[in-house]
């Protein structure tokens, strides 16, 4: 995976578990501190900061998230990079459509676009996925199939009645050319966030769960993930911070602001 589809890959896996928020509580906005742990480039990195915000809604047919990360470096080198990264995504409530689109541009040019839609033909049945940028392609997507809010959802859920560890078949639309494994387990106690966070806190109460997630290509034998996410959810759902892990870079997303965005009037 190139190091574009990576930052798409992770946007789009955040939008999936950030959206099951909204399937569950009301739907809110919020901002995150990216921190970097380590980034893969050529020569050392000297400088790096960068913030991720999601603003999910409800809709009366089904959810939408959207999810952006921007963040700039400079290496020793005197090389500098601006990157702005951004995934937005429609799920239905029953599951069985989904809308995607994906962007991602460096010092101001685009350097991937991705765009499409997907449809299952039943619960727990196969489907299509059909890409209309960056090129016209269709996909199959094997029976078991689903979309990231449900794939959340589902894996939450066997969590909670007392299972350790999940795995399911998800399709995101940044993981071309289809979907992936996603192996999903529970991973010690809750870290407590180092600063509350401003706005309405209220979303932050309940139980914290902590959930690490790798991501297979169902195609490599290796069994080599391509990259791991340890998400921090609240009972609620909502997402108080995440570990991304991958070969491109390494970073904590912590929340710093949080709002609640009002229902729909269906």
């Amino acid at each position: 995976m190139c190091p574009r589809s990576m930052l798409a890959f992770a946007l789009a896996l955040f939008a999936g578990l950030a959206a099951e928020a909204a399937a569950a509580v009301a739907p809110h906005q919020a901002t995150y501190r990216l921190t970097f742990n380590s980034m893969t480039l050529p020569g050392s990195v000297t400088s790096a900061e960068g913030v991720l915000s999601s603003k999910l809604e409800a809709t009366c047919d089904g959810w939408t998230s959207h999810v952006q990360m921007a963040f700039r470096l400079e290496t020793s080198e005197g090389g500098k990079v601006d990157l702005r990264a951004g995934q937005a995504n429609w799920e239905s409530r029953d599951g069985l459509g989904f809308r995607f689109f994906s962007k991602t541009n460096i010092n101001g040019s685009t350097v991937q676009q991705v765009e499409g839609r997907a449809r299952l033909e039943r619960p727990g049945g196969g489907g299509r996925a059909e890409y209309t940028k960056p090129g016209k392609k269709a996909v199959a997507l094997p029976a078991g199939t689903l979309f990231p809010i449900h794939a959340t959802r589902y894996t939450l859920d066997t969590l909670r009645g007392g299972a350790t560890q999940v795995q399911t078949t998800v399709f995101d639309g940044a993981t071309a050319p289809g979907p992936f494994l996603s192996n999903d387990m529970l991973v010690g106690a809750p870290v407590p966030p180092r600063t509350r966070p401003r706005g309405d806190t209220a979303l932050l109460e309940g139980r914290p769960w902590r959930v690490r997630s790798a991501f297979f290509d169902p195609s490599d034998r290796d069994g080599i993930p391509l990259g791991e996410i340890t998400t921090q959810v609240y009972e609620n759902f909502v997402v108080g911070l995440m570990i991304l892990d991958f070969k491109l870079f390494s970073a904590t997303a912590e929340l710093t602001e949080i709002k609640a965005l009002p229902e729909p009037s269906c």
